[in-house]
């Protein structure tokens, strides 16, 4: 589905789209961030984490939230561009778009494994279980974290259409949340059915002083508030999302 379609879907009224519905979003805080190429963004034990992009070369950052100073940074071989990211368990798996997945240990930020999969690797989400890799289609890709063994896929649709294209994601319970690549829309679907159960609009929920092209979005469970970052943007922004009825 078009961006202008997807919109067009997620202003219908009720009795014609009861499928979908509007997350307002509350701008808690901006927070300073090093102005990179960001492609995915995650949140753990207190820190966060970032794959991103800068001068054509791809790193893995360890990063302090509140002030966005790099504690540490791993640079990838040059041939690779780094893509989604994702915490599992004590490691973080780092998708390139040559369809390699490192992990690397989180503690360390050291390089452990390697896995090979299909496609570019443009955002990835853990739900405890599963792998869901996105690839810049309408279609997620499950996989096993431990062989990266492929489980099965899943299509993300709304009203029937599907949604396109995906991009970083992030899991929370029973859903997923992920960016529409090259706009400022974020949807939620659920992960069993893919079927779209909210869509919010950052571009027109929060002042953003540049283009709202998302590329990072994290979850703190310990507060519920998440974290948006884009490319080239120079804050991450702390929200929180309304609850559904």
């Amino acid at each position: 589905m078009r961006v202008e379609a997807l919109l067009e879907a997620f202003n219908l009224a009720p009795t014609r789209a009861p499928v979908v519905q509007h997350r307002t979003i509350e701008l808690l805080r901006s927070l300073p961030h090093e102005v990179v190429y960001t492609q995915g963004l995650t949140y753990h034990a207190g820190l966060m984490y970032e794959s991103s992009r800068l001068s054509g070369v791809s790193s893995l950052c360890r990063l302090e939230p509140d002030t966005g100073t790099v504690l540490s940074r791993v640079i990838l071989p040059n041939r690779y561009l780094a893509g989604g990211l994702a915490v599992v368990e004590d490691a973080l798996v780092l998708l390139t778009w040559q369809g390699k997945a490192f992990c690397y240990d989180v503690a360390s930020l050291k390089r452990e494994r390697i896995f090979a999969f299909k496609g570019e690797g443009w955002g990835v989400c853990y739900d405890g279980k599963t792998l869901y890799v996105s690839d810049g289609t309408d279609t997620l890709a499950l996989y096993n974290p431990e062989t990266f063994e492929r489980l099965g896929e899943l299509r993300v649709s709304l009203a029937g259409q599907g949604v396109s294209p995906l991009a970083e994601l992030e899991c929370v319970g029973a859903s997923i949340f992920a960016n529409v690549a090259n706009t400022g829309l974020i949807v939620q679907f659920e992960k069993t059915t893919g079927h779209v159960e909210a869509v919010m609009n950052v571009a027109g929920s929060v002042p953003v002083a540049q283009t709202p092209m998302l590329s990072g979005i994290a979850y703190a469970s310990s507060t519920n508030v998440f974290y948006l970052t884009g490319k080239l943007w120079p804050q991450v922004l702390e929200v929180r999302f309304a609850t559904l009825p």
